[in-house]
């Protein structure tokens, strides 16, 4: 679909910020460059307030809430952090990076629930091992994050790794669960 701004021949366009839903992240920025338009960013103090007004709209691009939930965000913004903040658990904070078509790279010292393809395949998150610093799960992959006694499962559903990987965008999609260690 062609722009109306291509279509009436605007000559230059002032970007006040890029959206932060991985499949849309500056692809009208591209389409109205590849159409000729010039472009530029509004000046920082402007930019600081759009994001200050539309901090609802982006947190969801980075961070979740709830006991269970499901997200699709950018692994190559926000450092690559997604954060999940529950009442019972407080707060997880992940750290992703690319690692290729249909994988991507879990830090902070995650455990891979190896073999595991369901939440309730998991007795006991706390008999997993956290030693790594970073784990690498391919789609369906459950990984473990730990908080204490609390622990935050993560299957990654989705991957898009980026034109490198045919994919047009960089994307994880994730479900999650959070549970307490074992007290049997």
């Amino acid at each position: 679909m062609r722009s109306r701004l291509l279509e009436r021949k605007v000559g230059m366009v002032y970007i006040g910020m890029y959206d932060p839903n991985p499949v849309v992240y500056r692809t009208g920025w591209k389409m109205l460059r590849d159409g000729g338009v010039a472009l530029r960013d509004f000046d920082p103090d402007l930019r600081d307030l759009l994001r200050q007004d539309s901090a609802t709209f982006i947190e969801q691009f980075q961070r979740g809430e709830g006991d269970e939930g499901e997200a699709v965000f950018d692994y190559l913004q926000n450092a690559g952090a997604f954060a999940v903040t529950t009442e019972s658990a407080g707060s997880f904070t992940t750290k992703w990076s690319r690692a290729g078509g249909n994988s991507i790279h879990a830090y902070e010292y995650p455990a891979l629930a190896r073999h595991a393809r369901a939440f309730d395949e998991i007795d006991d998150p706390g008999a997993f091992d956290y030693s790594m610093h970073a784990v690498t799960p391919r789609v369906n992959d459950i990984v473990a994050f730990r908080a204490g006694d609390q622990f935050l499962l993560v299957q990654v559903l989705e991957v898009h790794g980026g034109p490198e990987y045919g994919s047009d965008h960089t994307a994880v999609r994730i479900r999650w669960q959070v549970r307490p260690r074992c007290s049997r």
